[in-house]
C-alpha cells in the first residue's frame, strides 16, 4: 500500500497519490468500474487520461499524462480511510 500524499490544490482538492503508469491508465477504469460499480466519467486521448468518479459520496479525478498515475480527492477534508479504500480498488 502506498503511502498517502497531501498535497492541497489551488482548487482545495487533494493530490493524495501517484503511482507510476505502467500501462495501467487503459485498464484502471474497467476494474474501478467492475469492482465497485461506481460512476465514472472518462476523458481520454493519445497523450493523456482523465477520469472523474464518484465514491461514498465523495468525488475523485485519476490523471494519467506525466509517467505517473496522479490521484486526487475533490474534498481535500475526505478521510484517509477513504482515500485508502479508493487506492484498494486500484490493481498494480
Amino acid at each position: 500500500m502506498h503511502l498517502l500524499q497531501n498535497t492541497i490544490m489551488s482548487d482545495n482538492s487533494r493530490l493524495f497519490a501517484k503511482i507510476e503508469d505502467k500501462s495501467l491508465s487503459k485498464t484502471l477504469i474497467r476494474k474501478i468500474q467492475i469492482k465497485k460499480k461506481i460512476r465514472l466519467f472518462l476523458k481520454n486521448s493519445r497523450r493523456y487520461m482523465w477520469a472523474d468518479f464518484i465514491y461514498k459520496n465523495q468525488e475523485f479525478s485519476i490523471f494519467s499524462g506525466s509517467g505517473d498515475l496522479m490521484f486526487f480527492a475533490g474534498n481535500h477534508k475526505c478521510s484517509d480511510k477513504i482515500l485508502k479504500e479508493v487506492l484498494g480498488l486500484i490493481e498494480y
